[in-house]
């Protein structure tokens, strides 16, 4: 992929599609790490 590839409207939809997949998937981690947490420190008590 070439630059004037990244600068086409299509390639900016697909980019910024992706980068909120990633954020998504990263929101999905961290809410999946807070619950096992959380069960963690029920387990202590």
């Amino acid at each position: 992929m070439n630059e004037a590839d990244l600068r086409t409207p299509h390639a900016l939809a697909v980019g910024v599609r992706q980068q909120i997949k990633l954020l998504q998937m990263a929101r999905w981690k961290l809410q999946l790490g807070d619950a096992l947490v959380n069960i963690e420190l029920e387990n202590l008590k």
